[in-house]
């Protein structure tokens, strides 16, 4: 954990600069509400205090989630990172499913809406899994690939799996593996 502060000092300053905002922002709801009466009529007053801190430590050390693995994991605390960007350097990756035409023009197939029952969540990580085995998927990425061949229309020649990388704002899209369609 030190090692990655003093590699992304700047990332990890973010952190501390937004706790301080939130703390300050708290103060600033505590002094204008009756929120402290609230606080003191339960009886678990250290307990909600303690809570506060733990959520506002979080916003500090929780900078880091998108380096896998982890030495160490806050369970049960779910990692957020919704707003949050990443460091410079690390590169994200996503899949999409294409049919080509004779043009190789991609019509992107949304594997969500086509196995809709399977559900994103359990999709999405099936295809993290493809992407980061890869070649030893490749046979599974066929079998994919083959059961989407029912949405062809005359004029396609092919369905791809592709892995499209983002790094350094910079997008780039690997074929990873292709099906002739059979007409």
């Amino acid at each position: 954990m030190i090692d990655l502060i003093n590699n992304y000092r700047e990332f990890f300053l973010r952190g501390v600069f937004e706790s301080i905002f939130l703390f300050i922002f708290f103060i600033l709801i505590v002094k204008k509400t009756n929120i402290v009466k609230i606080f003191k009529s339960n009886k678990n007053t250290n307990l909600l205090i303690l809570t506060f801190f733990l959520i506002f430590f979080m916003q500090v050390i929780d900078r880091f989630q998108y380096f896998y693995p982890q030495k160490f994991d806050l369970y049960p605390f779910a990692r957020f990172a919704m707003y949050q960007a990443a460091p410079d350097g690390v590169e994200l990756t996503s899949y999409r499913f294409c049919i080509l035409d004779e043009a190789d023009n991609c019509r992107i197939i949304n594997i969500s809406k086509v196995y809709s029952t399977i559900g994103l969540p359990s999709l999405s990580s099936r295809m993290k899994y493809l992407i980061d085995e890869f070649p030893s998927t490749e046979k599974e990425i066929e079998y994919w690939l083959s059961s989407l061949e029912r949405l062809t229309i005359e004029n396609d020649k092919k369905i791809v799996f592709q892995k499209i990388e983002l790094e350094n704002s910079k997008v780039t899209t690997l074929n990873m593996v292709e099906v002739n369609i059979e007409k």
